[in-house]
């Protein structure tokens, strides 16, 4: 690990960290943001016990490794990424959180913009759980590539599935120079909003639900509104409000976890995905609406 920029939060330094010059993804040191959080007495022991009591929400966000310091001596440390970054902010509840999830999605949104003078400029990449959804505006209409979703939605044979779609809701992404640097398919297949709609609705998996809401309540109007969609705004979502998981109102409400996004689903209540291991969570508004149904 190196050191690709260094910057300042309020006084306190922070070194971004790359593990080759390749990388599309910074991490920072446990001491760091202990640092930036504010504490600044015990700042890796803090983030330690912060960590442990989130372990399952940081177990895709944090790395141990070598790290070359601005002093002559190498050390070992545990470094987080952007989204165990932001994590880490809104867990800690700290009153700067807000202005520094900002800082880091500023950090994030600068170095994606740099990397991305190496791929396709209108390409749009987002992550949902532990999958990547690539997606790219054409005709002010969004397409989205189709092994993305497939994968998503659990189509172990993408084009299979797409070949029932009809003609307008399916069309191929073309690279002038015969090439791509998307897996190296000269060709990529992409299916527009009523073709993801349609796959939706065909797919057997659980998260299909929460998926179709994640993209047509979250996504689309965010760039339709914006022409952007990150983790900011998942992130200021969580600062503003109280959110719940299934397991927390399983307990409350003595079901299983399982019954309780059953529930979900055959009501038609919102719910939203956070994590890195799409974890699910029912707003304030949710929790009432699922207090409801059950007292009927």
């Amino acid at each position: 690990m190196k050191i690709l920029t260094t910057r300042e939060f309020h006084f306190v330094r922070v070194d971004f960290y790359v593990d080759s010059e390749d990388s599309s993804e910074f991490w920072v040191t446990r001491e760091q943001i202990g640092n930036l959080l504010g504490y600044f007495k015990t700042p890796e022991e803090s983030i330690r016990q912060l960590h442990e009591m989130y372990h399952e929400h940081l177990r895709y966000s944090f790395i141990e490794a070598e790290i070359n310091t601005r002093s002559k001596d190498a050390c070992t440390s545990i470094l987080y990424n952007s989204d165990g970054l932001i994590q880490l902010c809104v867990f800690s509840g700290k009153k700067r959180t807000a202005e520094l999830v900002n800082f880091f999605w500023e950090m994030k949104r600068e170095f994606e913009g740099e990397k991305s003078q190496e791929n396709l400029p209108a390409l749009q990449k987002l992550s949902y759980g532990k999958n990547q959804m690539r997606m790219i505006k054409q005709n002010d209409e969004y397409w989205f590539v189709a092994d993305d979703i497939c994968t998503i939605l659990g189509f172990t044979n993408s084009r299979e599935a797409i070949n029932s779609l009809a003609g307008d809701e399916k069309s191929t992404l073309r690279f002038s120079d015969g090439t791509s640097k998307l897996g190296g398919k000269p060709n990529i297949n992409i299916i527009n909003e009523p073709g993801v709609y349609r796959l939706v609705l065909r797919s057997n998996k659980p998260k299909a639900e929460p998926f179709k809401r994640w993209i047509f309540h979250e996504v689309l109007p965010s760039l339709r509104k914006t022409g952007s969609y990150s983790v900011k705004s998942m992130a200021m979502r969580m600062l503003t409000g109280k959110f719940y998981t299934p397991n927390e109102l399983a307990a409350e409400l003595g079901l299983c976890e399982y019954d309780i996004v059953t529930l979900a689903l055959d009501n038609d209540l919102l719910m939203y995905i956070f994590t890195e291991d799409g974890e699910w969570y029912f707003t304030e508004e949710g929790r009432e609406k699922m207090i409801e149904i059950i007292r009927r």
